[in-house]
């Protein structure tokens, strides 16, 4: 009923605050990693619907069958900026039992960043009829936290100095400011929204406390990622990381969304020995768990599948799945190996002048400012200038053929990061690569006009065909669609996106693309094709 009642919030709303029907089949998983107990007590900070929670419910009802509804309603809390999405899923696990006239589940209407552990987290209500008073709840240390934190991307987070002051959502710097007095983690400006929500909620956590969440799978690959990834190795075991290849997970959301798995640890030896499971699945969830008459087989099944996942120590492919068995330790280690590369860079960069945070049309967006737009507080530069971890690209865990992993696991010896025998810098931005890089349409346009029909050809300035026939001019399409004639010398064969890479050796005359590059004076190309244009 969650999932029906979700649909009925406003599409507008849902999207600006980043809100995404969640798929029962994969709350169902996630909360058998995270409920162990049927006395656990569960989180979901930004609940929606109350999706998880109703789930959460089940499970607990089916781990503890003799337990009160009462009882089980006071272990789940819940916090939504919705006022509308918070009284659906106060309606939704009221629901479970109708017999209860005190029936008040733990669903505040707030924004869960303000939500503090001194702080009354809600009032509940209490008495009979006129005798109803109110009694201050505050959220207790959790056994769990789980849910789909809202999907925002970073350029849509307000900042204290926007103007009209921002209703609801709090400003980056406060984000930022919270997570590091919480945790000292300090998150890079360019964190989408989601990523706050990770050490804010699991400040609530017991030791050994779960955690699962929906989220975007960018943060295994980006650089906004890096400080996650290090602060997940030193605070908490990592069981699983989930991405399916067959469906997605969200319906009406655009972005590749992950299951992500923890349990809060303070041992490092703990961390250190945990075997990180990345699960790829190749077929739809509902087809792996099988079929499902009752709420118990539901449990059932979803317990089953993550046994198969927890119990797996090495590296397993099935028709179904694929599981990617990879050490804690060996995460933690390559981050630093990549630490070492970042900090090598930045001496590279020095010793040529390139100072930290003045490299390119991203700096902006990399930092956290003041409320003026004067000054870094955070990112000198990005995270990878940053201590000793400097990340790790998990996402390949998860999304490479399984043709590498035998490579690497036959030749890992025989390579090495390509950082330790080479500068790398971010190419060349255009700023408009429809024209500066347009395709090679040369020998379409031959074929399709004969020589009489040469100047019926849509040339957005006239050539002669015999300049073309001899590869001195060559025609090349830009982004709006106009064919331009253009002399040879001012293109060179680019390769634009690996996409279009099917063999490990390309020739330049296999490449469409191409890239203007012009390195005369303006004087110097008068009377060329490309007079025109300047």
């Amino acid at each position: 009923m969650g999932g029906i009642f979700q649909r009925l919030i406003a599409p507008e709303e849902r999207h600006k605050f980043g809100q995404h029907y969640t798929n029962e089949d994969l709350v169902d998983v996630v909360n058998a990693f995270c409920i162990r107990k049927g006395e656990d007590v569960v989180f979901d900070p930004a609940c929606g619907s109350g999706s998880f929670l109703v789930r959460a419910y089940h499970r607990k009802a089916y781990l503890n069958p003799g337990g009160a509804h009462q009882n089980r309603i006071g272990e789940l809390y819940g916090s939504d900026i919705s006022l509308f999405a918070a009284h659906l899923a106060t309606l939704n696990l009221a629901s479970r039992d109708i017999n209860e006239e005190e029936n008040y589940p733990r669903i505040a209407r707030r924004n869960f960043f303000e939500i503090h552990a001194d702080k009354p987290f809600w009032q509940l209500p209490s008495g009979l009829r006129g005798e109803r008073t109110t009694e201050p709840i505050f959220l207790p240390k959790l056994n769990a936290v789980v849910g789909n934190p809202p999907y925002v991307r970073q350029e849509l987070i307000p900042r204290r100095g926007d103007k009209p002051k921002p209703k609801l959502m709090q400003a980056k710097e406060d984000l930022f400011d919270l997570c590091k007095e919480l945790w000292g983690v300090e998150l890079t400006g360019r964190s989408d929204l989601h990523c706050y929500f990770w050490p804010a909620s699991t400040a609530f956590l017991k030791d050994n406390g779960w955690f699962g969440f929906l989220v975007s799978s960018s943060w295994l690959d980006v650089e906004y990622g890096f400080a996650l990834q290090d602060w997940v190795l030193r605070n908490f075991k990592i069981h699983a990381i989930l991405e399916s290849n067959a469906e997605p997970w969200f319906e009406d959301a655009r972005v590749k969304t992950c299951a992500v798995i923890l349990q809060r640890c303070d041992e490092p030896k703990e961390r250190n020995e945990q075997l990180v499971k990345f699960v790829r699945l190749d077929a739809p969830l509902a087809e792996i768990l099988g079929e499902r008459a009752g709420e118990n087989s539901r449990q059932a099944a979803a317990e089953k599948f993550r046994d198969i996942i927890s119990r797996c120590k090495q590296d397993a492919a099935k028709e179904q799945f694929r599981i990617v068995v990879v050490p804690q330790k060996k995460l933690w280690e390559d981050g630093l190996r990549t630490g070492k590369l970042f900090a090598l860079q930045k001496q590279r960069d020095l010793a040529e002048g390139i100072l930290p945070g003045k490299g390119g049309d991203d700096d902006e967006e990399n930092g956290i400012y003041d409320e003026n737009g004067n000054g870094v507080l955070h990112d000198e530069g990005g995270i990878g200038y940053g201590p000793k971890f400097g990340g790790g690209k998990w996402g390949k865990y998860l999304r490479a053929p399984n043709l590498y992993f035998r490579i690497m696991e036959r030749n890992a010896s025989r390579f090495v990061p390509l950082g330790e025998i080479a500068t790398i810098r971010r190419g060349i931005t255009s700023g408009c690569d429809a024209f500066f890089m347009p395709r090679d349409v040369s020998q379409e346009i031959l074929d399709k006009y004969s020589k009489l029909e040469w100047n019926d050809a849509p040339l957005h300035t006239h050539c002669k065909r015999g300049e073309v026939e001899s590869g001195k001019v060559i025609l090349v399409r830009a982004g709006d669609g106009t064919v331009h004639p253009i002399e040879k010398e001012y293109l060179k064969p680019e390769l634009h996106s690996a996409m279009t890479i099917y063999k490990p050796l390309i020739h330049a005359g296999e490449v469409e693309s191409r890239v203007l590059m012009v390195n005369k004076p303006k004087s110097a190309i008068h009377g060329t094709e490309l007079d025109p244009y300047f």
